[in-house]
């Protein structure tokens, strides 16, 4: 039971975040970067570590934490450059 409500927790604050990238909130696109520059340095880590499979998954995040910076985007969440 604590693990479904973990769960639903989580998934509400996915669409809470999802719903704020869609509606181009700053809040929304700071947690997107917070939570794929932290999945890029978990990758690097599993990198280091031996794990080759990662590799993908860190090119992937690090994209998205780029295109999260790039001016275009930041123009539609309105943030500072």
């Amino acid at each position: 039971a604590v693990i479904g409500v973990v769960i639903l927790i989580v998934g509400g604050i996915t669409l809470l975040v999802g719903w704020g990238l869609w509606t181009g909130r700053n809040w929304a696109r700071w947690i997107a970067i917070i939570v794929f520059g932290l999945g890029a340095l978990s990758n690097l880590i599993n990198l280091s570590l031996g794990r080759f499979g990662s590799v993908i998954s860190l090119i992937i995040n690090g994209l998205i934490v780029y295109y999260l910076f790039t001016p275009h985007v930041k123009e539609f969440f309105k943030a500072a450059v």
